[in-house]
């Protein structure tokens, strides 16, 4: 958020809003608006990421607001700018430890991304004027899964007692430490739906990198220097092409969310709405399914994915895609709607997502005042989701986030969120030890709305 003092002329520049008046009956917030503060090729290089407005202009003496396109300073009145670093994009794998923010220019451009991840913060570079950024992490994996439990950005000085001491910080317990050397690319799909103040997608984290159970320093500074070199199950290895074609293809999307919320000329988390409020739009979902086998049930690993409709060969080639060693990892599919729906009543608020159409279930998400203690997450009409993909009945464990955020001025006019809920089924074994079969289940959904 910066903060200018009027002082220069105005120059006629586009903008959109409403507030108090200046010269010809022109509010004088978009009179502002218009004169310059984020320049006309900032504004083309953010176009590429984000429909939102590059800032949003509020007189500090509530005369008035204006969704900034392209603008400067004005008149000797003080004014408060909010431009997109302000903005938190909080990502659907656990919006409550994770969010990023972009970074600005002097011109205004989006030129960094600044990710939060655990209890660290740090900046990763844009890639030109293209969707995509650079950025290697840490993240804590409970021992017989992929999902992370935490993840910290490398800052290029953490050694292993750091990420010890946060691991017994946060409570974390029977996993170990990967790094991750990855490129997002980032895509937004708010200019579908016409947002201004808020946007949602998905970045596609493909890695360049990725060592697991790290245990030293030593190992560390051959992971940073991509020289850790072990067996395929420890240290993966993505050539350009190999990356691109990640690019084109994968569906193991994270999803995020967030926006410009600004209650009384200040920049809040989030608006709260009012009984009757009722929002539509666009949710996009991402369902992820894993199968795990180590010890001695690695052996009867085919069982497994024959269980849940797994294709596989019969293992004769070591090289196929389809041996049942490769078979049945990282699964994941995504979908679409256009018919979300979000609603308040006054006390619960009720997230529709019917992706039945698409090949998944229709999930319906309830939240009781606000409260995340509330949540409640169910998936209707699954008469068509692929065995590979459909929910466990009797999962050994549950957990679910929602982060539900309203945006606007002053009264939300537009609403956009996200939402994880991730299972574990034990199928045998002990995951705690190495000898185990496990499958994790995780859906992820974020969608982007305006009021109705």
């Amino acid at each position: 958020m910066k903060k200018y003092a009027i002082l220069t002329s105005v120059l006629a520049l586009a903008a959109c809003g409403g507030g108090g008046h200046g010269g010809g009956g022109v509010p004088e917030a978009e009179l502002f608006a218009r004169s310059g503060i984020i320049s006309g090729d900032a504004k083309l290089s953010n176009n590429a990421l984000t429909s939102m407005a590059s800032a949003v202009v509020v007189a500090k003496d509530g005369s008035g607001s204006a969704v900034v396109r392209t603008s400067k300073t004005f008149n000797g009145k003080e004014y408060e700018v909010y431009t997109l670093d302000d903005v938190k994009f909080y990502i659907a794998q656990d919006p409550r430890q994770g969010y990023f923010q972009f970074g600005i220019d002097e011109n205004g451009r989006i030129s960094t991304v600044e990710e939060t991840l655990g209890a660290v913060s740090d900046e990763i570079q844009r890639v030109g004027d293209t969707t995509r950024f650079n950025g290697p992490m840490f993240e804590y994996v409970k021992n017989g899964g992929d999902n992370a439990k935490w993840r910290v950005l490398d800052n290029g000085s953490i050694t292993i007692d750091d990420l010890n001491a946060i691991a017994t910080e946060q409570g974390l317990t029977g996993g170990h430490w990967n790094r991750i050397d990855e490129v997002l690319d980032i895509k937004t799909f708010g200019r579908d739906q016409g947002l201004q103040f808020s946007d949602f997608g998905h970045f596609n984290p493909v890695y360049r990198t990725k060592n697991k159970n790290l245990t030293t320093d030593e190992m560390i500074a051959d992971a940073r220097a991509g020289t850790l070199h072990r067996n395929d199950d420890d240290d993966k290895y993505h050539t350009d092409e190999e990356m691109e074609d990640e690019f084109r293809n994968s569906q193991d999307y994270q999803l995020f969310a967030g926006g410009y919320a600004i209650k009384n000329g200040e920049l809040v988390d989030t608006l709260e709405p009012t009984a009757g409020m009722a929002f539509k739009g666009t949710a996009h979902g991402r369902v992820y399914s894993s199968i795990q086998t180590k010890g001695t049930f690695a052996g009867s690993r085919t069982t497994y994915l024959d269980a849940y409709g797994v294709e596989h060969d019969d293992g004769t080639d070591p090289n196929s895609a389809l041996h049942p060693n490769k078979a049945g990892h990282d699964m994941a599919q995504n979908f679409t709607t256009d018919n979300a729906t979000l609603t308040f009543n006054g006390t619960t608020e009720t997230l529709t997502m019917p992706f039945s159409g698409a090949g998944f279930y229709d999930v319906v998400v309830t939240r009781d005042n606000m409260d995340d203690n509330t949540l409640a997450v169910q998936f209707n009409n699954g008469a068509g989701v692929p065995q590979r993909f459909q929910k466990e009945d009797s999962p050994d464990e549950i957990e679910g986030v929602v982060k539900m955020g309203y945006y606007g001025i002053n009264s939300p006019t537009e609403a956009a969120g996200v939402i994880q809920y991730r299972t574990v089924k034990v199928l045998d074994g002990n995951p705690n030890t190495d000898d185990y079969a496990t499958r994790e289940w995780e859906v992820q959904g974020a969608y982007g709305m305006k009021r109705q």
